[in-house]
């Protein structure tokens, strides 16, 4: 382990933290931060994404930059394939993990995201507002995080094994909580876990079921994942709101 390269954060929701010595490695203390980077995301100690969120919206900032400036030069086709190519990807990767956040982080980042996409159509045929995702076949960033979160779902009811532990384990089934006869029961539900703070509330374990619980039956039902997908995010796209 590289000891300059290395440093550690405390993770607390708490304004004040208590006092905690040095942490030494090779005779060397370790840097202690509050926001570090981890597989591309920036970590934050009361887990708010919020520096990751602001890094986005500098990443796309640039991207809609250059979309602006060269869109006269190119069809609404090759718009939108630069749109997946350059803003997309930062809007997907880890979506699950730090879009599950109060929605005044993202007001800013989906404002950007609706901004990119306007660009792209001609000029004369920008949608409204409303129908801008739904025309675009593109999905807003909060259905991203709804989509990333029931594919995970799906897996666990259907493809349990492709899952690591960790993961399988983070949900329970209806009929894994007691074995009365209910509605919920027989619809491939989810046992939705109480939870007092925000921070748990936004976990996948919290949030997971409560997306997947309000999931159309006929759409869960599907055998296979890429079946899912594609009804699931066609149902995405027919209830679009023109808000995050």
């Amino acid at each position: 382990m590289n000891v300059s390269k290395t440093n550690f954060i405390l993770f607390s929701n708490h304004k004040s933290q208590n006092v905690h010595h040095e942490i030494i490695l090779e005779n060397k203390p370790i840097k202690k931060v509050s926001t570090t980077k981890f597989l591309g995301v920036e970590l934050d100690s009361k887990l708010s994404w919020k520096d990751h969120i602001r890094l986005l919206e500098k990443k796309i900032s640039s991207s809609l930059f250059i979309l602006r400036k060269i869109r006269f030069k190119i069809n609404e086709e090759t718009a939108f394939l630069l749109y997946d190519a350059m803003i997309l990807p930062h809007i997907t990767y880890c979506n699950i993990i730090w879009s599950n956040t109060f929605k005044s982080n993202l007001k800013h980042l989906f404002s950007l995201q609706k901004q990119c996409i306007r660009i792209c159509f001609k000029r004369n045929c920008i949608p409204k507002t409303q129908l801008l995702f739904s025309k675009s076949g593109k999905l807003k960033l909060d259905d991203i995080q709804k989509l990333q979160t029931a594919i995970i779902i799906f897996k666990f009811f259907n493809l349990n094994h492709s899952l690591p532990n960790v993961i399988s384990h983070l949900f329970q089934k209806i009929t894994d909580i007691h074995f009365y006869s209910t509605r919920s029961r027989d619809t491939l539900n989810l046992h939705t876990f109480p939870c007092s703070t925000n921070i748990r509330k936004f976990t996948t374990k919290f949030s997971g079921p409560t997306i997947w619980n309000s999931i159309p039956l006929t759409i869960r039902i599907h055998n296979t994942l890429n079946q899912f997908k594609k009804y699931y995010k066609i149902y995405l796209m027919q209830n679009v709101s023109d808000s995050i």
